[in-house]
């Protein structure tokens, strides 16, 4: 019996985000993880940088959000079997700065404790990976829930124009 095999490398890749039509890419962070070649069982712990998003909502009103974190609240679990490789992902979204461009002095979010209520969980598979110490390309999908912690005026609102089931994702994983 072998014993789990650590690995790392970069992730990175881009969410669709349902209800505001948006593509987002997801910048370069780090995977380590390991596997364990004799049950298949998989564990990472992915750390991705802040992100920058500007767009219209609803085609009309121009923003900016800065320093948007996609935090992991446990490590992803999977399992690699013939199929190949699936991944569970359990996360946060935290928007601590909104800003709509014609008034950029005003901050719509309360800061780092602007976030989803519950967990949000990305589930990923990459069909054909038979270790992912290799490398991967992984799709799959995630349900962004209500937000919490923004503000009176704000809960409401990023919850109304960010919340959506079967938001779109796809993330590579390159190897050290």
């Amino acid at each position: 019996m072998a014993d789990p095999v650590a690995f790392s490398g970069t992730i990175h890749g881009a969410a669709h985000m349902a209800v505001q039509n948006l593509d987002a890419p997801i910048d370069p962070g780090t995977a380590v993880g390991s596997f364990d070649p004799d049950t298949g069982d998989v564990t990472v712990d992915i750390q991705l940088p802040r992100l920058m998003d500007r767009g219209r909502q609803w085609g009309l009103i121009p923003y900016t959000s800065r320093d948007i974190g996609i935090v992991p609240t446990a490590s992803a679990k999977g399992h690699v079997d013939a199929n190949g490789l699936t991944l569970t992902q359990p996360f946060r979204f935290i928007v601590p700065n909104l800003t709509l461009d014609w008034i950029p002095a005003i901050n719509w979010s309360s800061g780092e404790a602007c976030n989803t209520a519950d967990d949000s969980v990305m589930t990923l598979t990459a069909p054909g990976v038979t270790d992912p110490r290799n490398g991967f390309t992984a799709t799959g999908s995630f349900d962004m829930g209500r937000f919490t912690g923004c503000g009176l005026l704000s809960d409401p609102l990023f919850t109304w124009t960010m919340t959506s089931p079967g938001n779109k994702v796809t993330l590579t994983f390159d190897p050290a």
